[in-house]
Formats: structure tokens, C-alpha cells, sequence
């Protein structure tokens, strides 16, 4: 981006949801160890419904798992390495926490990023709630001041 050599996580919601599944736990995993060792920045394109809940015992089980990639988060910034998230579509669950790490957090307009979507919410509570209220665009960048910038449209045009 601008000549300067930048490592991308992609993942797209069109594809299995942007579910993480062993495999795509691997790669972005692999590409924050690039990061880390060549010390070049890391852009993170959100669109993921977080972890395939089915076989979710074949990515939290340990140390090389899930749970990793937030571990790295916390050592590529103690390395002064610049994390860019941009949440372009939905962030839910465990692929929630990951724009809250890093150093910049973009989100599009029609993105929204919460642990439970609103159908748990009413479901668990009984209250109704509305995907953009509960964790949309307006409401992480003018409300809870989580994301620090909010787009109108996608791609962003942030760089």
C-alpha cells in the first residue's frame, strides 16, 4: 500500500460464512508470523462469522489455535508492528475481538461486529434488537467510540 510491503488477512462471508476452520486458522496465523519476523504491517479485511461451530474442537484446543491469533495480536503490537482492521461486513463472535486489538479499526457502513447476533440476543433475553443498533457502523464509531473510523462505503477509501 503506497510502495510500502504490507501482509493481508482476507476473509469474505460470501465463502462458508467467513467461518474459520482449521485451514483458515492456519493461514492467518502464518501470515502474522510473516508479519512478525520481515516487522511489515498487517491489514485485516473482516467479513466472518467467527469459528464453524461444528468443529470447533479442531480450533481452540490449545496454544496453536484460535486463541493464537489474539496472543499474536498483543505481540506484534508490543513490537511497535502497525494492525489494521477494516470490518466490512459482519464480525461475530471470536472474529470480534480481533479488530478491537489492533491500532486502527475501520468499519463500512453496513459492517457490524458483535459477540451474539441479534437473533441470541433474543433468543437468550427476549429482546429485539436491530443488527446495526446492536453492533453496526454508527454504533462503534460514534457511540462506543470502538472503531475509529466509519466509512460509507467499501472499500474504504482510508488509504
Amino acid at each position: 500500500i503506497k510502495n510500502k510491503k504490507c501482509v493481508i488477512v482476507a476473509n469474505d462471508a460470501t465463502v462458508k460464512a467467513g467461518a474459520y476452520f482449521e485451514t483458515s486458522l492456519r493461514k492467518t496465523l502464518r501470515l502474522q508470523e510473516i508479519a512478525i519476523k520481515n516487522n511489515i504491517p498487517i491489514i485485516y479485511l473482516v467479513d466472518s462469522a467467527g469459528v464453524f461451530l461444528p468443529l470447533q474442537n479442531q480450533v481452540f484446543p490449545d496454544e496453536a489455535h484460535f486463541g493464537r491469533i489474539f496472543y499474536n495480536n498483543a505481540k506484534i503490537s508490543a513490537k511497535g508492528i502497525t494492525q489494521i482492521a477494516c470490518v466490512m461486513g459482519p464480525c461475530v463472535a471470536g472474529g470480534a475481538y480481533l479488530p478491537v486489538m489492533c491500532d486502527k479499526y475501520i468499519i463500512v457502513k453496513g459492517g457490524n461486529m458483535f459477540l451474539a447476533g441479534p437473533a441470541l440476543v433474543k433468543a437468550a433475553i427476549g429482546q429485539e434488537v436491530d443488527a446495526e443498533t446492536l453492533g453496526g457502523a454508527r454504533t462503534h464509531s460514534a457511540l462506543s467510540g470502538t472503531a475509529g473510523n466509519h466509512c460509507l462505503s467499501s472499500p474504504c477509501r482510508y488509504w
